[in-house]
């Protein structure tokens, strides 16, 4: 009984695993579903938390990219079939942590030369002449 009652929330949780790890190309992922019993099955989740580190966005190596949702409305038939379509978000945080070098490199292929990248009190600064 209890299999069948969180079974919807653990089997969209590992699809989308799979799914964050392909989609980003990370070499580490993690996806978390948090809903009631009949949550998914009716298109509503508590929480919806996505995590890849390694990964690559828009050609771009970054460290760690996190999503963290609450209050999710889903297409309960779409999630059913491994496709999470989003209906709506109460609230919700992104994370992107991007290292140093990465992004001097991400800089370069967009034509700034000579990129410097300096953060300092919480502030990022980057510097470099435009091509």
């Amino acid at each position: 009984m209890i299999a069948a009652v969180a079974g919807p929330s653990v089997l969209l949780s590992s699809r989308l695993e799979s799914d964050v790890r392909r989609s980003f190309r990370a070499h580490d992922a993690s996806a978390r579903v948090i809903a009631g019993p009949l949550g998914v099955l009716q298109g509503r989740l508590a929480r919806l938390d996505l995590r890849a580190r390694g990964a690559m966005l828009d050609g771009t190596s970054v460290d760690e990219i996190a999503l963290q949702l609450r209050s999710v409305t889903i297409d309960p038939v779409r999630a059913l079939r491994g496709e999470l379509v989003l209906r709506s978000v109460e609230n919700g945080a992104v994370t992107v942590v991007v290292g140093e070098e990465s992004l001097r490199r991400y800089l370069v292929s967009r034509d700034l030369r000579n990129p410097a990248v300096r953060m300092d009190r919480g502030m990022l600064t980057v510097t470099g002449q435009v091509t």
